[in-house]
Formats: structure tokens, C-alpha cells, sequence
């Protein structure tokens, strides 16, 4: 990473501390209801289990050896 990229990095980070340390990048004032689909949750649900799975036998695989 060069010098410059740093730089400019380093003022990023800083920027954004600032301005949460504002306020004004806080969702506090625009919170609305929303409906949870349930299909979806489902879906996404399902989606994490069987990611948990292939991380477990992914695991178990070297160890068998």
C-alpha cells in the first residue's frame, strides 16, 4: 500500500468517525415499520443452516484423514 493510499485512507476513517460522532450518518430519525416476509425469512434460514452444515463437514474432512 503506498503512501498516498494511506493518506487517504487515514482521512476516510476519519471522516466517518466524525460524522457518527454528529449524528449524520445515525438512522435514528428515519425509522419506519416494515412487515417481515416470511418466505423470505424462511428462505434465509434455511440458507444459514445449510451454510452451518457445509462448515462443519468442511471441517470434519481433515480431520478424518
Amino acid at each position: 500500500m503506498n503512501q498516498t493510499l494511506r493518506v487517504e485512507l487515514r482521512e476516510l476513517r476519519q471522516w466517518y468517525i466524525v460524522q457518527l460522532a454528529g449524528g449524520s450518518l445515525s438512522d435514528v430519525g428515519r425509522c419506519e415499520a416494515i412487515e417481515q416476509d416470511q418466505v423470505w425469512v424462511g428462505r434465509l434460514a434455511r440458507m444459514d443452516a445449510m451454510q452451518q452444515q457445509a462448515m462443519l463437514d468442511a471441517t470434519r474432512i481433515p480431520n478424518e484423514r
